[in-house]
């Protein structure tokens, strides 16, 4: 995660979080399918907070977070059914760690 203004973002770090946050996820998963159909698999995702709330110096996390919570929605709507109209058990969860109540608001 890197704390980086607005105004400090450039399209190869922007690239390099999505890239590590939710285009790995999204490939890994992708490539585990099969082997999830198979042996009746789950995927387990990692956001956080940062996927839910804004945090002003690390936009382009916040960004990736949220997406791999709407990554996890939309595989496990994409997975649910099987080419045969079959359910299969595979299961998709999004893991978001809480931060304490007396932490609340965005890092600085």
């Amino acid at each position: 995660m890197v704390r980086q203004q607005v105004e400090a973002v450039t399209p190869e770090s922007w690239d390099e979080t999505l890239d590590l946050n939710l285009r790995a996820m999204f490939f890994v998963s992708q490539g585990a399918i099969p082997h999830l159909r198979r042996a009746r698999g789950k995927i387990v995702n990692i956001a956080d907070l940062a996927g839910l709330e804004p945090w002003p110096a690390y936009v382009a996390h916040c960004v990736s977070k949220a997406g791999v919570i709407m990554l996890t929605k939309a595989l496990a709507r994409a997975l649910a059914p099987d080419s045969r109209g079959q359910r299969h058990r595979s299961r998709r969860r999004a893991v978001a760690r809480r931060v304490g109540r007396e932490r609340r608001r965005a890092p600085s």
